[in-house]
C-alpha cells in the first residue's frame, strides 16, 4: 500500500510512524481473524477485537496475563510444548487448541504463527493468527457420523445398492448385491452391470438415457440372472447421481429380490386357475356320471334279459366295458376337483407303501430299480387308502415313463415339522406336524414350462394315445382333499422329485376286519325316490320295481315332501340325489325325517361338495351310493340301508 512521502525534519518521520501504527491497529481490530500478540514469556501483549468477541474478555482483562489462562487444563501442556518450539524458531505451520470463553464454552481454534524480531535479531513477539473452527469441526464430525451411518445402512441392509456411471459400468457394489447376485465387488466394479442378460441390455441403455435427462425409475420389475446362471426376479429403483455442481454423473440403483413374492403370486394364480378348472371338471363329471349310470344300467338290464347266448350279448358287453372306462375317467376328474366322496381312515403310511411293493415292481418293469426308504416313528395319517394307492401308482407310472431306458425310482417316507421361520414347506400349509412321502426318479426331468402346467387336467407331454393327462391332476386332487399339499422339483436330464405332505393325526389305525353280510337283491319295501334327472330317475324306478320294491317318484324337493305327506302307508327308505335345484338332498332329508322319523336315508351323487361327513352318515343311519353305479350296486346299497341297525 502507498504511504504519504515524509518531508524534511523529524516531525514528518514521527508522523509517518504514527500513521503506520494507526493503520496496523485499524487492520488488527477490524479483521475477522483472532490475533494475539505474545511476549517471549507467553504473556498476552495484544488481544484484538475478534478475540474479545469470541471469549467475552476485554483486552484490558487479559493483557499481561499468560495466554494459558484462556486454555482448558488438558490443553495447557501441549500448548506450552508448541510455544517452546516457537521460541526455538521452529514455527509449525498450524496447530489447534481449545479456548475457554467467559461463559465456559469451549471453542476450537486453528492457529498460524509468525515472529517479530528486534533489530539485534532476538525474538520480540510471537504473532498468533487464529480461526474459530468449532462449527466446522462439528460439521465434519456430523458428516463423518452421517457417512458412517449411510455406509452401515448400505453394507448391512437387505437391499442391493449399486452405483453405475452413465455407460452402465458398476462403480459401487454393496454386500447385499454380492449376496443377491453372486458377484463380489471386485468382480463387478468396472464391468457393465453383470446381472443383465445380453438380450435385455436395451432396457438398461434406455434407462440410462432417461437418467441423463434427470428421470427416475420406480419399482420396475425385471428378470435377471445370478452368477451361477439361475434366474432372479428383481424390483429396481433408479435415481440420477449428481456432483457438487449438480451435473448428472451416474446412477444409484436400489434393488429388491422379489423372486419369492413372484413365486407366491404365481402359485396363487395357479391355485385359482386349478380351482376354476376343478369346478368345471367336477361339474362335467357329475353330469356325465348321471348319463353313465343310465347307459351302464340299461346295458346291464339288457344283458340280463338277452342272456349269454344272445347274438347281442357281445355288443352289450362292449358297451359296458366302454362305460366302465368312462366311469374311471370321471372318477379321475372328480378326484382332481376334490368333489369325490371319500372314505378316509387312519392308516400307517409305511404299511401302505410296503403293501404295494409287489404291485409296483410289476408296474414299473425289471429295468427300473425300486428303492424304498421308510422313516422311523412316522405319524399316522387319515386318507382314503384306495385313493392314496392310486396316488402312488400314478407317480410311479409317471416316473416309469420318464425313464424309458431304465433308472431308479425311490420312495421315501419321513416325519417333518413345518415352521414358517425354519422349515416353511408349501405356503398353503399351516405350521404343524406332517408325514412326508417323497417319490423321486432319475429320468428325463421337466422344463419350467412343463412344471407350470403339470397338475392341469389333460395336460400331457406323452405321445398320442399314451396318456390321458389326468394322472398327476388326480394326484393333486386326492392330496388336496386329504388336507395336504404336493410340490415338485425337477431339472432337465436329472430327474424329478415329488413331495407329498399329509397332516399327522394322533389316532389309532382302523382295522380292516369286519363281516359283511351279502345283501339280497329283492324286497317289498316302499322307497321314496328324489332325482331331478328324468332318465336316471326312470332307471332307478325300473330297477327297483323289477325287484319287488314300491317306488314313489319325485322330480324335486316339493314333490318329494308332498308324496311323503300324502302316502298313507309306510315309507321305508328315502333315496335322494345330493345336489338338486332349489333344495338339496341334505336339507330335503331333514324335512323328510321330521315327517317320518323312522325312515332310512340313502344318498346318491356323482360328487358332493355338500355331503355330510361320513361319521354323521353312519350316526344317523345314512348310507351313500357313488355314481355311476350298476343295478347290482343300487340293489345292494338299498338293502344295506334298509337293514342297517
Amino acid at each position: 500500500m502507498n504511504q504519504p512521502q515524509a518531508r524534511e525534519g523529524s516531525a514528518p518521520r514521527e508522523s509517518g510512524l504514527r500513521w503506520r501504527h494507526e493503520w496496523v491497529s485499524a487492520v488488527l481490530e477490524t479483521v475477522a481473524s483472532l490475533i494475539v500478540l505474545l511476549d517471549p514469556e507467553g504473556k498476552i501483549a495484544g488481544f484484538n477485537r475478534a478475540c474479545e468477541e469470541l471469549t467475552g474478555y476485554t483486552a484490558a482483562e487479559v493483557v499481561g496475563r499468560p495466554v494459558w489462562v484462556l486454555l482448558p487444563p488438558e490443553d495447557v501442556g501441549p500448548a506450552k510444548a508448541v510455544f517452546a518450539d516457537l521460541l526455538a524458531h521452529n514455527f509449525p505451520n498450524r496447530h489447534e487448541n481449545f479456548w475457554m470463553t467467559r461463559s465456559g464454552e469451549r471453542r476450537l481454534i486453528a492457529w498460524t504463527n509468525t515472529a517479530l524480531h528486534n533489530q539485534d535479531g532476538s525474538l520480540a513477539y510471537i504473532v498468533a493468527t487464529g480461526i474459530d473452527v468449532t462449527g466446522q469441526r462439528r460439521a465434519e464430525a456430523e458428516l463423518r457420523q452421517l457417512n458412517e451411518t449411510l455406509r452401515t445402512l448400505v453394507e448391512t441392509g437387505p437391499l442391493a445398492i449399486v452405483g453405475m456411471d452413465l455407460e452402465g459400468n458398476v462403480t459401487a457394489w454393496n454386500r447385499a448385491a454380492e449376496t443377491m447376485f453372486g458377484w463380489t465387488a471386485a468382480e463387478a466394479i468396472g464391468r457393465f452391470f453383470p446381472p443383465v442378460p445380453e438380450g435385455d441390455r436395451g432396457f438398461t441403455h434406455e434407462n440410462l438415457r432417461r437418467i441423463r435427462h434427470g428421470e427416475c425409475l420406480s419399482g420396475v420389475e425385471r428378470r435377471r440372472r445370478r452368477k451361477d446362471g439361475s434366474p432372479i426376479d428383481i424390483a429396481i429403483w433408479n435415481a440420477p447421481q449428481r456432483d457438487a455442481s449438480g451435473e448428472i454423473t451416474g446412477v444409484i440403483s436400489v434393488i429388491a429380490d422379489v423372486t419369492d413374492r413372484k413365486r407366491l403370486e404365481e402359485q396363487f394364480r395357479q391355485s385359482q386357475k386349478m380351482e376354476a378348472v376343478g369346478r368345471l371338471a367336477g361339474g362335467v363329471a357329475h353330469d356325465f356320471n348321471n348319463l353313465l349310470t343310465i347307459i351302464n344300467g340299461y346295458a346291464q338290464m339288457a344283458l340280463d334279459i338277452a342272456g349269454p347266448e344272445s347274438p347281442l350279448s357281445e355288443a352289450i358287453q362292449e358297451i359296458l366295458r366302454a362305460g366302465d372306462s368312462a366311469a374311471a375317467l370321471t372318477s379321475q376328474l372328480l378326484a382332481f376337483s376334490r368333489r369325490q366322496v371319500v372314505q378316509p381312515r387312519v392308516v400307517d403310511l409305511n404299511s401302505l407303501v410296503s403293501g404295494m411293493d409287489k404291485m409296483l415292481h410289476r408296474l414299473i418293469g425289471e429295468d427300473i430299480d425300486l428303492v424304498t426308504v421308510l422313516g422311523k416313528g412316522l405319524p399316522q395319517v387319515k386318507v382314503d387308502p384306495g385313493q392314496f394307492q392310486q396316488v402312488i401308482m400314478n407317480l410311479a407310472v409317471n416316473s416309469r415313463d420318464a425313464m424309458p431306458g431304465g433308472g431308479r425310482l425311490t420312495i421315501e417316507t419321513a416325519a417333518v415339522s413345518l415352521n414358517p421361520d425354519f422349515n416353511p414347506g408349501p405356503p398353503a400349509l399351516p405350521r404343524g406336524e406332517y408325514t412326508l412321502l417323497i417319490v423321486s426318479d432319475t429320468g428325463k426331468g421337466m422344463s419350467e414350462d412343463t412344471l407350470a402346467h403339470l397338475f392341469e387336467p389333460f395336460f400331457t407331454t406323452k405321445g398320442k394315445g399314451k396318456g390321458t393327462g389326468l394322472g398327476l391332476s388326480t394326484v393333486y386332487g386326492i392330496v388336496k382333499q386329504a388336507g395336504g399339499d404336493v410340490t415338485v422339483s425337477s431339472i432337465l436330464d436329472q430327474g424329478a422329485t415329488f413331495r407329498i405332505y399329509l397332516p399327522a393325526v394322533q389316532e389309532t389305525p382302523a382295522s380292516d376286519a369286519g363281516d359283511r353280510k351279502a345283501a339280497r337283491r329283492t324286497g317289498t319295501e316302499t322307497v321314496l325316490l328324489a332325482e331331478d334327472d328324468a332318465g336316471l330317475r326312470k332307471l332307478v324306478h325300473d330297477v327297483l320295481r323289477s325287484h319287488g320294491y314300491t317306488v314313489l317318484e319325485a322330480a324335486g324337493a316339493e314333490q318329494a315332501l308332498s308324496l311323503c305327506k300324502a302316502h298313507s302307508g309306510p315309507i321305508h327308505l328315502f333315496l335322494s340325489d345330493v345336489i338338486m335345484p332349489r333344495m338339496g338332498g341334505r336339507e330335503l332329508a331333514e324335512n323328510v325325517i321330521a315327517l317320518r322319523p323312522d325312515i332310512r336315508v340313502l344318498y346318491m351323487s356323482g360328487y358332493t361338495a355338500e355331503a355330510l361327513p361320513r361319521a354323521i352318515f353312519e350316526e344317523r343311519g345314512f348310507t351313500f351310493l357313488q355314481k355311476p353305479f350298476t343295478p347290482e350296486m343300487l340293489l345292494e346299497r338299498v338293502r344295506q340301508a334298509l337293514e342297517k341297525a
